[in-house]
Order: C-alpha cells, then sequence, then structure tokens
C-alpha cells in the first residue's frame, strides 16, 4: 500500500465554542503535491465541489471550475496551495460542521491540513494509507491554515 502522507498533528474540535466533533488534521507531504491531489479527489468521503489556489499572496485565492481541475487543467507554475472543498456523499447541508471538508495542500512547503467531521476525516486519512496512530494529538491551539501563514 503507497502511503501518501506521514501523519504530524491532530487537533479536535479545533473551534472550542462550536461544540461539535470536527478535526484538524496536519499531515507532511511524502509524494509530489499533484499526486497527493489526484489521490485525495478521488476519495470515497466526497464530493469535489470547490477549488481555490493561491499563485501570490498579492492576488490570494483564485478560483478554478472543478470541471477544469477533473480534467486535469494545470494550475499555474507559481502556485504556492491549493485549497479543495468537498461535500460528504448524501449531503444536502453546505456547513463545515455538518457536510464538508476541506483539505489544504502547501506546495511551498509540502504541508497538508484536513479540516472536518470527525468519521470523514477518519475515512480521508485511512484513503491515504497514513496510521492513525501515528498523529500526535495535541489540545485546541487557534492555529492559522497553512495556506496564509
Amino acid at each position: 500500500m503507497r502511503q501518501y502522507a506521514r501523519a504530524e498533528v491532530m487537533i479536535a474540535n479545533p473551534f472550542r465554542e462550536s461544540g461539535s466533533d470536527l478535526l484538524d488534521a496536519t499531515l507532511s507531504l511524502v509524494v509530489s503535491p499533484m499526486v497527493f491531489v489526484r489521490r485525495v479527489r478521488t476519495n470515497k468521503s466526497g464530493k469535489l465541489v470547490g477549488v481555490e489556489y493561491i499563485a501570490s499572496r498579492e492576488a490570494g485565492y483564485l478560483t478554478m471550475s472543478v470541471e477544469d481541475f477533473l480534467a486535469n487543467k494545470p494550475l499555474p507554475d507559481n502556485t504556492k496551495c491549493i485549497r479543495l472543498k468537498f461535500m460528504t456523499q448524501g449531503s444536502a447541508s453546505s456547513s463545515l460542521s455538518s457536510s464538508l471538508f476541506i483539505v489544504f495542500v502547501s506546495f511551498r512547503v509540502g504541508r497538508i491540513e484536513m479540516l472536518g467531521r470527525y468519521r470523514t476525516i477518519v475515512d480521508l486519512i485511512d484513503w491515504l494509507n497514513v496510521p492513525f496512530r501515528d498523529f500526535t494529538f495535541v489540545p485546541s491551539l487557534g492555529l492559522g491554515s497553512l495556506c496564509i501563514d
């Protein structure tokens, strides 16, 4: 089994006041960013509903259509980060606490951040062949996103 990332840190309920069962998982790439992205976009937990990328700090997030992304339209050469939004299978809601999960991939530093419901993130980690036991679990620290920092 090919492992697509290495476990780093897992934060349960990163938004303490929300009272939900969210997980924020940080991982390191062990494959090229696009190999990882291709694996994530074929996950069984959700359907890709949004693609955004950062090519420069000044421009901020730019949107790419899901259709173009799934047709393998190339990202700009200077892409620093990509944010993929997924809707869990069988869901009609579009809130993070109920049915969305988000995967950030920093091309610049080779890091990944996944944010979503507990079961969805655990299933995604399993899909990436990353041992769950390898994560370091820490309390919520209110950390910023890898794509912005």
